[in-house]
């Protein structure tokens, strides 16, 4: 039986050590290249290209060596290529050039451009189908009048030498003469996602090259026409079925097609294209309408991106994972303050992928402030400011961090004050994962522009400095709660802010920034794997061993084991307690604690953690680590109670009965019969609850805590390694919880020992 244990425990570890490396080995470098001068399709061979299901583009993109991408639409696969996930669209070339010319007119860019390919690749006659030789007839000899009479020609100019007008209806182009009442019908199956053959038009009708060409169809045979609208690959199998008497939209003939329907003459001849990416577009803040823009979660820029930008917000609590979605291409960008932006592209390791659009300054130029809802501190701090705005500081401040030649790793300045002098503490809070303005530098200590600011600050009014780290989000409704005296961090006027707390005078006005993915690196990309241990060795280097950062791992890792071995012990009393009144005869007080557990449980954990801090304790000057344990009690108690609950129900009555028999008082049985096999039916649910627990703290950098999880935020805000971090944190949380789970289970057996 050991033997079997130990190759459980073999294989778990054996599968969980693969299921790492798969993940170490998948945050590859990507290496790109420079783009060539000239672009055909030999440059997109083994490249992901869109086809439109069961269309000719299939075959074209293998006779190129490329890879299909399968779509419905033509929308999808066009938005694929812009997002990067797809390096070209297949589509007709006559299409392809009337689609490009009507998106970058419409988006006022130049954003895509088409390849064409060779005639010998691709070179086809398209036109109608159908299973009636009698229509595939009268059709053809319809067309040859056309020809003849010079209206064929007029109505290809119309359509194929520019722009259509979709917002003028079919029926001020052509219009039928009436017909009479009770006139037969010709059903047209088409496909409306083919500009300029067919597309929807204004006021929910049909137009293009092939709908003309089937109304006038209609007049000629003197039938109503009604058009029946479907995908793509649908248009073969319901003309086959006899569906519809006719399929019209630009349907290349070829003769495996030709065995199964019938084709009419060509009513056009063309040639595929390859829409890319444009590689020499200039980039402006106007492009991005529509586009997928990643804010941090709290960052006063919702109303930019919705209103000056018409994009699309995608909410981060991480802005290091934002940048590592503009990389991977699931965003189209991420905004920034400019001065942070700057700094990123300074010290990112894929700075060179990456590219800065500055937003122009009458969108985006913004004051930034301290905040406080202490009057008192707003104006001491502004008559500082004032004093070191006259004698030059404050410019030489602004130069070492946010100037063109800010050196983040310069020394802090030497700021020094008489303990016998100082007057009192100030307690700051602030979001140290921004730089240049306030961010972990060596052996931990914070530093940045607005560090220094308020250390000059304390170092004026002769005060003490006690720093609160906390996420960016919690920073107003810290100061609101009267946690801190001051809150700093690149925090921007709004008028919503100056509702609720008092904003100092500006102390640095910034510009918005857009961080993208630079154009260039789309076009051609290789991915090669990084060796493991290089992989391992530099992201230990990055972010373990420069400036100590092990150290902050250590202490965020004694704060989780604190809250988590701290909840479960009061837990677990407290659980008891809650227990207790489960089994209480009493109704009124059995629904009571009934309608505790169900409030409990049925609370999200984050959101009982924040009523804890900001409600509960609102008022108090509480320990942060000990309101953690608070709320972690709570929840931990609610389980704790239901667990041995659950426990003692499955203990048979027959034995309490038996014990009560021979002279046991109810107390007593309660202690020697029922206590102890309830607690050995409870540990294995009881284990698993105190791994959930550790695992749960993860949240407490929500109010200000540096534990495992928030030392790790800390370290990749400022290494921007969007992977080493988190799979190091995650690693440690796997390695505690076993270790625990393996002491519960030497705990057990001892137990069973015993009897």
């Amino acid at each position: 039986m050991k033997k079997v244990k130990n190759l459980n425990i073999a294989c778990k570890w054996t599968i969980l050590s693969i299921f790492y490396i798969l993940l170490f080995t998948s945050c590859a470098k990507v290496e790109s290249f420079e783009p060539q001068t000239d672009r055909d399709h030999t440059d997109f061979v083994g490249q992901r290209i869109g086809v439109i299901t069961g269309s000719l583009m299939e075959n074209t993109t293998l006779a190129i060596g490329g890879i299909p991408v399968f779509y419905n639409d033509t929308a999808s696969g066009i938005e694929d290529v812009r997002q990067g996930r797809t390096s070209g669209f297949m589509w007709a070339l006559t299409a392809s050039k009337v689609m490009i010319e009507n998106i970058n007119q419409a988006e006022s860019s130049h954003q895509i451009e088409i390849i064409p390919l060779p005639k010998e690749i691709y070179h086809i006659g398209i036109g109608g189908i159908s299973m009636n030789q009698d229509v595939i007839d009268k059709f053809n000899i319809f067309l040859s009048d056309l020809k003849q009479q010079g209206v064929l020609e007029d109505i290809q100019d119309r359509w194929f030498s520019g722009i259509p007008d979709i917002t003028t209806p079919m029926s001020d182009i052509f219009s039928p003469l009436p017909l009479p009442h009770g006139s037969d019908i010709l059903r047209v199956a088409i496909n409306s996602d083919a500009m300029p053959f067919v597309f929807s038009a204004a006021n929910n009708t049909y137009s293009g090259y092939s709908i003309e060409l089937m109304l006038r169809f209609g007049e000629y045979l003197e039938k109503t026409i009604e058009f029946i609208d479907m995908d793509f690959s649908a248009l073969i199998p319901y003309i086959v079925s006899r569906r519809a008497d006719i399929g019209f939209q630009a349907i290349g003939i070829t003769e495996e097609r030709r065995q199964s329907v019938i084709f009419t003459d060509p009513v056009w001849e063309d040639q595929h294209g390859l829409i890319v990416l444009s590689r020499n577009k200039e980039i402006s803040y106007k492009d991005f309408a529509g586009k997928r823009i990643g804010i941090g979660i709290g960052f006063a820029a919702e109303e930019i991106i919705k209103n000056d930008l018409n994009a699309i917000s995608v909410v981060y609590h991480d802005f290091t994972m934002s940048i590592e979605d503009v990389l991977r291409g699931k965003i189209d960008g991420s905004i920034w303050d400019l001065s942070a932006a700057n700094a990123l592209l300074k010290t990112h390791k894929n700075a060179e992928d990456l590219l800065n659009i500055p937003l122009p300054a009458e969108i985006s130029l913004v004051p930034m402030g301290a905040i406080s809802i202490n009057q008192d501190i707003i104006e001491r701090f502004n008559l500082f400011l004032r004093e070191i705005k006259n004698d030059g500081t404050f410019d030489e401040i602004q130069s070492k961090w946010l100037g063109p030649d800010a050196n983040y790793d310069a020394p802090m300045p030497e700021i020094n004050i008489n303990p016998d002098e100082i007057v009192g503490t100030i307690i700051l809070a602030t979001h140290g994962g921004a730089v240049p303005f306030a961010f972990f530098g060596a052996n931990r200590e914070l530093r940045g522009y607005d560090i220094e600011l308020v250390f000059r600050f304390a170092e004026h009014e002769r005060l003490e400095v006690e720093i609160h780290d906390m996420d960016f989000s919690a920073l107003v409704p810290y100061i609101i709660s009267g946690r801190a005296d001051l809150g700093i961090g690149s925090i921007s006027y709004t008028e919503e802010r100056m509702k609720s707390v008092i904003f100092t005078e500006p102390i640095y006005e910034d510009m918005l920034s857009i961080i993208i993915l630079n154009p260039s690196k789309k076009i051609k990309r290789e991915i090669k794997l990084v060796a493991f241990y290089t992989w391992i060795k530099t992201g230990v280097e990055r972010n373990l061993i420069t400036d100590n950062r092990y150290k902050m791992i250590i202490d965020g890792l004694k704060v989780t084991m604190l809250i988590a071995l701290c909840a479960q012990l009061l837990g677990t009393i407290f659980g008891g307690f809650i227990c207790y009144v489960l089994e209480r005869k009493n109704r009124l007080i059995k629904k009571l604690g009934i309608l505790y557990c169900g409030l409990i449980n049925g609370t999200p954990m984050v959101v009982l953690l924040m009523i804890t801090y900001y409600i509960i304790f609102g008022g108090t000057t509480l320990s942060n680590v000990f309101i953690a344990i608070m709320a972690f009690t709570m929840m931990t108690g609610a389980t704790v109670a239901q667990i041995m609950k659950g426990a003692i129900e499955t203990v048979d009555p027959v034995e309490i009965e038996a014990a009560r028999s021979i002279g046991y008082s109810a107390f007593r049985a309660f202690i020697k019969v029922t206590l102890p096999q309830a607690v050995k039916r409870a540990i294995p649910s009881y284990t698993k609850g105190f791994v959930e627990l550790v695992k749960a703290t993860a949240i407490v950098g929500f109010i200000a805590i540096q534990d495992l999880t928030r030392a790790g935020d800390i370290i990749r805000s400022r290494t921007y390694d969007a992977y080493f971090p988190l799979l190091f944190i995650a690693l440690i949380y796997l390695i505690v919880t076993t270790v625990c789970v393996i002491i519960f289970k030497y705990l057990i057996k001892k137990m069973n020992k015993a009897g």
